[in-house]
């Protein structure tokens, strides 16, 4: 069963359940008419505007993900000992430094996705 086929049979079913028996049968003409529209196209024009979904694409798509390597055990060391083992974010309008030794993170200040680096510089504590 082709995809236009079914989209034909989901049009008729919401054309009966919407508008009733009587104006479904004018609209079945004109899915038809359509359909038939649709495949004096294709066979004008060579080529399947729905290609199967059995066929292989041409080009396989790939997602190149490389995975991240962890942060050494040294560095995360540096970066606590920098931040004294407390939290260092601070509020934009105050100033305040959170302080917090709860289940602190290293966080990068400048994500590796918008060119940051792990260097200690780049990296915090929270």
């Amino acid at each position: 069963m082709t995809v236009a086929a079914v989209m034909t049979y989901l049009a008729q079913a919401y054309i009966k359940k919407i508008e009733g028996a009587k104006k479904s049968k004018d609209s079945e003409v004109k899915v038809q008419a359509s359909e038939q529209a649709f495949e004096k196209f294709s066979k004008q024009n060579g080529e399947s505007l729905t290609p199967s979904f059995s066929e292989t694409p041409s080009r396989p798509y790939k997602t190149v993900r490389q995975k991240r390597k962890a942060l050494s055990l040294t560095i995360r060391r540096a970066v606590f000992e920098k931040a004294q083992h407390c939290c260092e974010y601070t509020h934009p309008l105050t100033g305040k430094r959170c302080g917090s030794e709860f289940q602190l993170q290293i966080d990068h200040v400048r994500p590796l996705a918008c060119g940051g680096s792990d260097e200690i510089k780049n990296l915090r504590a929270l």
